[in-house]
């Protein structure tokens, strides 16, 4: 969420965890911890939050944590950030007006949505079915953008595991859309900007190049289908987190999370971290336990 100006910056979400980071080695030590060991994790929008914490050099993140590890989500995913702010701010206003405030200043329009409670936000976004707001270059958080960062090695070198799932758009099968989209196209015309927008940027002929590398080689629209997902998984996750790898200046891990039976969907490998007692109600204790 951004305005643009002084009024909303953008970026609270990551300066609340920066704030939560600066507790914990204030504290750990209360807890049994050590302040020299705290390793950040995330999977998917967390995944994202720790490298973009990784790659933020604004608060002397080097001294808030030491190791690192991402499932499914790093920075180079175009909807996840932002370089152009007047979009960010316009699509801020949306949400402002959405949720009954008055947009006919920054101010105002800030101030009245500091007003809402968590349950209002909630709700306000599941109404608007927006999956989150990108980041963006406000200065603080993240002086310039990602890629220019990265460019300059401004980042920590700090141990990192990051790493995907072998099929995390599993959860799109279901989609009649893709089934459409699929069973009506040709597999030398599917065009994958209906469902990949980032690649408006890319010319024609690579897109077509990335077609036949992925499609070419069947006409069966099982197969097809499943392939299709596949370009949609390297094209989001896989390559921004190759890509990020390998400009990482400190020891780095890179792994494909996969299962036996069926492949591994955008959020399975949670079970395997946690156990899935944590994921279910109504657990014993000794199940919790065991896990």
């Amino acid at each position: 969420y951004s305005t643009g100006d002084e009024h909303a910056q953008g970026n609270w979400g990551y300066l609340d965890q920066v704030d939560a980071l600066q507790w914990i080695q204030e504290n750990i030590v209360n807890f049994g911890g050590d302040p020299s060991l705290v390793t950040i994790f995330g999977e998917s929008a967390g995944s994202f939050s720790v490298s973009a914490l990784v790659n933020s050099f604004s608060f002397g993140q080097e001294n808030l944590f030491y190791q690192a590890i991402s499932q499914s989500g790093v920075l180079f995913m175009a909807f996840l950030f932002s370089s152009n702010i007047k979009w960010v701010a316009k699509v801020s206003t949306f949400y402002s007006t959405f949720a009954g405030c008055k947009t006919t200043t920054s101010a105002v329009m800030v101030h009245c949505m500091q007003q809402k409670t968590e349950e209002e936000i909630l709700n306000i976004t599941q109404e608007m079915k927006f999956l989150f707001l990108p980041a963006v270059v406000d200065g603080i958080f993240f002086p310039r953008s990602p890629k220019e960062l990265l460019e300059e090695k401004q980042f920590n070198r700090i141990p990192y595991i990051m790493g995907i799932t072998n099929q995390e758009f599993g959860w799109f099968l279901p989609n009649n859309a893709l089934h459409e989209f699929i069973m009506s196209s040709p597999t030398n015309s599917i065009n994958f900007k209906v469902f990949l927008p980032t690649l408006q940027k890319i010319p024609k002929v690579l897109t077509l190049m990335i077609t036949e590398e992925y499609l070419g080689v069947t006409n069966d629209p099982v197969r097809k289908k499943s392939l299709f997902l596949d370009v949609l998984g390297d094209l989001t996750f896989w390559i921004p987190t190759v890509i990020l790898a390998r400009l990482h200046r400190g020891e780095f891990y890179v792994y494909e999370f996969q299962h036996r039976a069926v492949k591994a969907d955008h959020g399975d490998d949670i079970f395997s971290v946690f156990g899935s007692p944590f994921l279910k109600g109504n657990t014993s204790l000794f199940a919790i336990k065991a896990s």
